[in-house]
């Protein structure tokens, strides 16, 4: 008989993987950046002090990879977030010079992935760090018949106060508000979180900014294949009840990703390939920039 999928996970990894260079790191598991300093070596990206670093476990904060369902799977059977963010992914390669490292990874359908899942696909996720982070993410139907698909990029960001950025790019783009129970709206001028935040933006590949007047940075997301935008806070309270994420950081961090979901799904035909294409650039901000 068979081992359960938590006794396969444990044996297979005694303890997380990482792949470092000299500005970043990302995890095996999940092929999940967890750091990227930028050209001023700060950090750029958030990883809550508490998360779980366990195989097995979700990570919370750098970059989850979701696939293929975002939240809850519809199907009733997965975990949240699809089948390949626990999963051990394959090292091809991991490249370093002094400007910049390069770290490519695979996973390709397995038991475990097919328990939840019941289709053949091959994942690969290519990480450049450098003065930019830039991720290449290609997905490939390897099977025989067509199948659905959602992803992100499910990416954490290290601010300076939550309740004084403002994230830009997103105006006159419609949107669902999962918090007003998934009302259709559309975004005039630039967001300012002020409460938990759950909102699926649709139809728009424009560049994202983060405008952080607290630590003098704004964060660019530029992405290429991806027509949703995804802006994710828990807020206070909501942070006092995740047992891995330590509520004195919830005013530090926002989430901002790179996905297709929802409206924005892909269908992808046998032999056929997609990828999602997201960089991510600090520029110094004006001092006149944001609130005060």
């Amino acid at each position: 008989m068979d081992a359960p999928r938590g006794a396969r996970h444990a044996a297979a990894m005694a303890d997380l993987q990482y792949v470092r260079v000299p500005r970043g790191e990302i995890c095996t598991q999940g092929a999940q950046v967890l750091r990227w300093r930028d050209g001023s070596d700060r950090d750029v990206l958030f990883v809550s002090s508490k998360t779980r670093l366990k195989p097995g476990k979700p990570i919370r904060g750098g970059i989850p990879v979701i696939f293929p369902w975002f939240g809850e799977d519809p199907a009733g059977k997965g975990k949240a977030h699809g089948v390949v963010r626990r999963e051990e992914w394959r090292l091809d390669e991991a490249r370093t010079d002094r400007a910049q490292g390069r770290v490519a990874l695979e996973l390709r359908a397995n038991d475990d992935t097919r328990e939840d899942w019941p289709h053949e696909f091959a994942a690969r996720l290519l990480a450049t760090f450098g003065d930019a982070l830039a991720i290449q993410w290609e997905i490939e139907n390897t099977g025989k018949q067509p199948f659905r698909f959602e992803q992100a990029l499910h990416t954490y960001f290290l601010v300076g106060d939550v309740q004084r950025i403002a994230v830009r790019g997103l105006d006159g783009v419609g949107y669902a508000d999962n918090k007003d129970g998934g009302a259709r709206k559309t975004q005039q001028g630039p967001l300012r979180l002020q409460g938990e935040t759950e909102r699926y933006y649709h139809g728009s590949t424009a560049t994202v900014a983060i405008d952080d007047p607290v630590l003098g940075r704004s964060i660019e997301m530029q992405r290429q294949g991806a027509c949703s935008t995804l802006v994710w806070h828990p807020w206070q309270e909501k942070a006092k009840e995740m047992g891995d994420f330590d509520a004195g950081e919830w005013d530090k961090m926002v989430c901002v990703e790179a996905a297709n979901v929802r409206d924005d799904a892909i269908t992808l035909p046998p032999g056929k390939v997609h990828s999602l294409a997201m960089t991510i650039r600090v520029a110094r901000l004006p001092a006149t920039t944001g609130r005060a």
